[in-house]
């Protein structure tokens, strides 16, 4: 008999008319709701090993050494979450390196050692410096050499980017009157995947003139705003949403149990760019899940949505918003009928 089987044949016994009288019951009780907090206790202990394992298979194969585990441990204490979930969600992971690498003075002209180049080698055994073009953009650390950018309204290239600073090319044509010093502050714009404008401001740690060009370096900036460029309605809605993806779980340890979940959210507004939601799970800014929805009478399933924000709100519940991604030509079309028929119902609504 299994240690379940027990304690229900205990609350069994423990109900069964007895010579010995309420006392032998009480006992019996007893026995049996011990012996079913010892078997919860016991598939906790379980669960956790089995976690700690997989935490243990997932750094091995991705060749994390003893002192980069190390890493993720400060690095998790620095967010007040797990080293796991640093180690497998970019956006805890961005997080907490810049709340460690904050700690440091910026390097000199050459990143050669220190912690700045222990998180560029975490970046790449984790695979975060190669993230898919979907994924927004979390912080300037996150940019490629070759991308393009404008400084203060002036194009320029980037030519290097490590954990402490980009290093951008740009034409002296132009330079006059900007504010391209050591110390100052400059706005820095880009575009980044598919059709989302960042704005950002770097502090100018150096520049560097010859005949080539204007060289300059810029300190990163930790919380880039990205901006729509698609023009898109937003209208306010109620409904139920659901969203089934492979991370819906992706803030706790990894582990090889996680499978596809299905969660329901409140849904809060409706746009042909994406939806914001209200749920009671938190997900990872980056991943992507499914979405499926009823309004109407049109009817979504699995519209595939990156997320972009994961903000907490009260009581523990989680203002999400989303970005769809690869829509097939009928969902725009269904989706795109949806809004003008609830925008217009709102503009009646508000000049009567």
């Amino acid at each position: 008999m299994n240690p379940v089987d027990s304690f229900l044949s205990s609350v069994r016994e423990a109900f069964r008319p007895s010579e010995d009288g309420p006392q032998q019951a009480l006992y019996v009780l007893g026995v049996g709701i011990s012996s079913g907090l010892i078997v919860l206790l016991i598939r906790r202990i379980r669960a956790r090993r089995r976690k700690q394992r997989a935490y243990v298979q997932y750094l091995s194969a991705r060749g994390i050494s003893p002192n980069a585990a190390g890493l993720l441990t400060t690095l998790g204490k620095r967010i007040d979450l797990p080293a796991s979930v640093v180690a497998s969600n970019v956006d805890a992971f961005e997080r907490a390196t810049a709340a460690e690498l904050a700690k440091y003075p910026l390097p000199g002209a050459e990143v050669t050692g220190g912690i700045f180049a222990e998180v560029a080698s975490l970046r790449r055994a984790l695979g975060f410096h190669a993230l898919p073009i979907h994924a927004p953009l979390l912080t300037t650390r996150e940019l490629s050499s070759g991308d393009s950018i404008e400084i203060d309204g002036l194009r320029a290239s980037i030519v290097e980017v490590n954990e402490a600073y980009l290093r951008v090319n740009c034409e002296v044509a132009g330079t006059e009157g900007r504010r391209l010093f050591p110390g100052a502050r400059v706005p820095v714009s880009l575009t980044h995947g598919r059709e989302a404008r960042y704005l950002a401001e770097c502090r100018v740690l150096s520049r560097e003139e010859d005949a080539g060009g204007l060289q300059v370096r810029l300190a990163h900036d930790e919380r880039p705003t990205r901006l729509q460029l698609r023009d898109a309605v937003r209208v306010p809605l109620t409904g139920v949403v659901h969203l089934r993806s492979h991370i819906l779980n992706a803030i706790d340890e990894p582990s090889d149990e996680v499978g596809d979940a299905v969660t329901e959210c409140e849904l809060l507004d409706l746009s042909l760019g994406g939806l914001a939601v209200q749920s009671q799970s938190r997900l990872a800014v980056g991943g992507v899940v499914h979405v499926g929805f009823e309004s109407d009478g049109a009817v979504f399933e699995d519209l595939a949505a990156v997320v972009l924000e994961c903000e907490p709100q009260a009581k523990g519940a989680f203002r999400l918003r989303f970005e769809f991604h690869r829509l097939a030509s009928g969902d725009e079309q269904k989706l795109s009928a949806l809004i003008t028929r609830l925008s217009a119902r709102t503009l009646g609504k508000t000049s009567a």
